[in-house]
């Protein structure tokens, strides 16, 4: 089984596996934009953080490779009355064409190889003075058992001094450690150990 067909076998029942409301952490990224800021979420899932902010007058463009999953945040972003433009591309091989006020994401994980892909992506993606917030789960999640959700793996998930060295140069207005009670759907439930980041580029 590919990647893409594991994750649209898991987003192929009825309920939103994550849920339907937005990231906690990412709601924060209001306090760094004007409405009508232009977004981009990569790993976007069943949409819903991009159908979150596009109802509330963002330019939101959300990317996943999974067909189920973006099936899914049509239907979520029609029902909240947003508009956001949903792109169906692997990560590893997606360019973005224009330069966004915002990059995003929330628990994308993998192998390092391809995390250091995804960090460059972020980077790439916002214009300068623009940002990145990120949360993620990190090795502790594993190591500390946390059952929460997340990859099985702990060198799947991600550090603050990778994301330090990942954004070295940024202007880093967050970057934290912490454990928080998750409520994101069957999918994350119950306190998790995850790292935070918001960062403008200079």
């Amino acid at each position: 089984m590919s990647t893409a067909e594991f994750w649209d076998e898991r987003y192929s029942a009825g309920s939103y596996f994550y849920g339907t409301k937005p990231n906690v952490f990412l709601t924060r990224l209001e306090r760094y934009l004007p409405e009508g800021g232009r977004v981009l979420e990569i790993g976007c899932g069943e949409g819903r953080n991009a159908a979150y902010f596009a109802a509330r007058g963002y330019q939101v463009t959300g990317v996943d490779f999974s067909a189920e999953a973006l099936r899914k945040a049509r239907a979520l972003a029609l029902k909240k009355r947003g508009h956001p433009e949903l792109i169906e591309a692997d990560l590893l091989t997606f360019r973005p064409v224009l330069r966004y006020d915002a990059a995003i994401t929330a628990f994308l994980h993998g192998p390092p190889d391809s995390r250091r892909h995804y960090y460059a992506l972020l980077r790439e993606a916002v214009r300068s003075g623009g940002w990145v917030l990120g949360e993620w789960f990190r090795p502790e999640q594993r190591t500390g058992g946390f059952r929460s959700g997340g990859p099985p793996q702990p060198e799947a998930m991600v550090t603050a001094d990778e994301l330090r060295e990942a954004f070295a140069g940024w202007k880093i207005d967050v970057l934290e450690e912490t454990e928080y009670k998750l409520r994101e759907g069957r999918g994350h439930k119950g306190l998790g150990a995850v790292v935070r980041l918001a960062a403008c580029k200079p």
